[in-house]
């Protein structure tokens, strides 16, 4: 069996008018490229056009809050930095990125207890997550596991009742 190939032939280019082989739409690998080129550049020209970033002007810096002092005081002196659910050890990235310190009870719902050290608990990042969006599923899930949440729900409840006490006359 003798199969002939195709003999590629060169043309002349629609674009840069050189004799080259034809890549695409009647033009040369580069013109073709070229133009590829510029329509990538002219979407994303229109793109930034359409969705212009923030100035930075427009971002709001925060107030500090002293949550990071606080932080500070706690590590140096509520020792050992363990959870208090599972007594894991907090890894000083968890330190570092403060996710290790969980509020009891949530500090937008009860925000005098905020800068309080008795509403905050070491608790691994796993844990401050599902502490801080339980559901009732996943909470019989974890303590299908094993885990020990009733401290949490004790301090909960202590920290809730004395803040009612304090502040909701």
């Amino acid at each position: 069996m003798n199969l002939k190939m195709i003999q590629r032939k060169k043309k002349i280019c629609l674009k840069c008018g050189h004799k080259r082989y034809i890549y695409a739409k009647g033009l040369c690998g580069y013109c073709y490229q070229d133009q590829a080129t510029k329509k990538a550049q002219e979407r994303a020209k229109e793109k930034a056009r359409l969705n212009p970033k923030p100035n930075k002007a427009q971002f709001v810096l925060r107030k500090p809050t002293g949550e990071a002092a606080m932080f500070e005081l706690i590590w140096e002196h509520k020792k050992p930095h363990v959870s208090a659910v599972s007594n894991k050890p907090i890894s000083e990235y968890e330190y570092r990125t403060r996710k290790c310190f969980a509020h009891v009870i949530p500090k937008k719902q009860f925000p005098m207890f905020r800068l309080i050290e008795d509403n905050i608990e070491y608790l691994t990042w796993d844990e401050h997550t599902f502490w801080d969006n339980r559901t009732e599923e996943e909470l019989q899930v974890r303590i299908n596991k094993g885990e020990d949440w009733g401290y949490m729900f004790r301090r909960e409840k202590e920290l809730k009742d004395q803040y009612s006490l304090l502040y909701e006359r």
